[in-house]
């Protein structure tokens, strides 16, 4: 309803008058925030001028089809008409809302040769070796308790106590062994020594060694060490760890932690049944 401009001033002349804005809203049966709107503006909303805009199904289609992903405010601007008329049009016709991120052609091509490379190795009768690192947090924490309903259950952590423990290791055929602990960041010298003093006299063949594009990964005084000792490096194309299996174990190494409540990382992997070398 639409009340009219004297008595929208008839309202305000009583609070003007010593009357309070509930003792008016109670007078005149009206809601406090509506005499707060009218303190801020006293016209009453005009209606448009208008007839509203009909979108044509074909022509909202069109637009879909030649722009798939543009926002609602686009389409609007283009069809002439508002953007709740673009999202209800659109909800008639069934069009919802989603994209597919798919991965780029060039690194498809490129997952395609590390796969194509990767067979080869194999039907040659080279042993596959996975290795990465990746990040422990210095202790588990539990992210939910019991409390009486209404109440909440407040547990205390300090965040900047310790630092994070990265971890090297190595996946044969779903085995991880090899591993080193580290309370720093890993750089090529770390993984350096790694590789000479516990990946390689853990492999008593030569293998194809598994890695990603990390800087560090790439000096090239380890490949020279590795190639050294017989074995050969496969890098991984870019933006892949879905072809690293060794990603898979270190999660499921984590849930395993978070189950156990188990902050001793070493006892944890032995418990897993990792070893310190393979026997191939």
């Amino acid at each position: 309803m639409t009340y009219s401009i004297d008595y929208r001033k008839q309202v305000l002349f009583s609070i003007a008058d010593g009357m309070t804005i509930r003792e008016a809203a109670l007078f005149y049966g009206l809601s406090t925030s509506t005499i707060h709107s009218w303190q801020q503006n006293l016209a009453p909303k005009t209606t448009r001028n208008k007839a509203p805009t009909k979108i044509p199904d074909d022509a909202l289609i069109e637009d879909v089809k030649r722009y798939p992903d543009d926002y609602n405010y686009e389409r609007a601007r283009r069809l002439n008409c508002s953007q709740t008329g673009i999202f209800n049009a659109l909800k008639r016709l069934g069009i919802s809302q989603k994209k597919d991120l798919r991965t780029s052609k060039s690194v498809s091509d490129k997952k395609s040769v590390f796969q194509s490379r990767l067979d080869r190795f194999t039907q040659q009768g080279y042993p596959i070796v996975y290795m990465d690192e990746s990040g422990f947090e210095a202790e588990t924490i539990r992210s939910h308790g019991y409390a009486p309903i209404g109440t909440p259950c407040i547990d205390s952590y300090n965040w900047q106590a310790k630092k994070r423990t990265n971890v090297i290791g190595a996946l044969y055929e779903k085995m991880l062994f090899a591993l080193d602990y580290v309370e720093q960041n890993i750089n090529s010298t770390i993984f350096y020594d790694w590789c000479k003093h516990t990946l390689i006299p853990s492999l008593k063949t030569k293998c194809v060694i598994v890695m990603d594009n990390a800087r560090f990964h790439k000096s090239k005084r380890i490949q020279k060490l590795l190639n050294r000792h017989g074995h050969r490096i496969l890098w991984l194309p870019p933006y892949s760890p879905d072809l690293n299996p060794i990603e898979k174990k270190w999660a499921q190494a984590k849930l395993l932690r978070q189950g156990w409540m188990e902050n001793n990382l070493p006892k944890l992997f032995y418990d897993m049944g990792c070893i310190d070398f393979i026997k191939i």
